[in-house]
């Protein structure tokens, strides 16, 4: 089931609100693998002169899985509470996009920036993007489109993300012998994509 509702307290200022609820076996107590999800996103949305607009965004979900009884000490007689690994880690994000039209020769441009902690699906301009990262990722790009003709379409865009530095290890040992603590991954992503779009009538 998903609400949407659209608030215009100004002619050119919009407020967008997104609910979402999403089951999957709620009613049955057999099925083999039920989840419940709340999704609520918000976005902000000043439209200026010359169909410019600047938004902003802010997402919010949480999933509720079936249990996970092979997480329990099954050798402990005293464990009697079976939800233990039910419910995933609420996921927030928030960014904010700027579009810009040059009136005189048909370029457009944007760009925008989105924190993700978690799970989060992303429209732009010209893209359509999933994020999931439990330790939270920063996402920036910046495209630019120009129309030469009625029937064509040209588009640059470039992203960058950075994912921050995480860790599931405490401490090893090198090859050498040597001991390694505060072990942590690193990783940066660069796409670049070129479009051409041409429409026969």
């Amino acid at each position: 089931m998903v609400t949407k509702l659209e608030w215009r307290p100004l002619f050119n200022y919009r407020i967008y609100f997104r609910y979402k609820i999403q089951a999957r076996g709620h009613f049955s107590i057999q099925h083999p693998s039920p989840y419940y999800l709340k999704e609520a996103r918000i976005r902000f949305k000043l439209r200026l002169s010359n169909y410019d607009n600047l938004e902003l965004l802010y997402s919010w979900n949480e999933t509720t899985f079936s249990p996970r009884p092979r997480l329990i000490d099954s050798s402990n007689p005293f464990v009697i509470s079976m939800d233990v690994g039910d419910t995933g880690s609420a996921d927030e994000s928030i960014g904010f996009s700027l579009e810009h039209n040059f009136s005189e020769d048909g370029v457009v441009m944007s760009g925008g920036s989105v924190y993700a902690r978690g799970f989060l699906w992303y429209f732009d301009p010209f893209d359509f993007s999933l994020f999931n990262n439990e330790f939270g990722l920063v996402n920036t790009w910046f495209a630019m489109g120009v129309n030469p003709t009625s029937d064509t379409a040209i588009s640059f865009k470039v992203s960058h993300t950075w994912i921050t530095p995480s860790s599931r290890v405490i401490g090893g040992m090198t090859s050498e012998g040597n001991y390694v603590t505060d072990t942590y991954v690193l990783e940066e992503q660069l796409n670049y994509r070129f479009q051409i779009d041409y429409a026969f009538n």
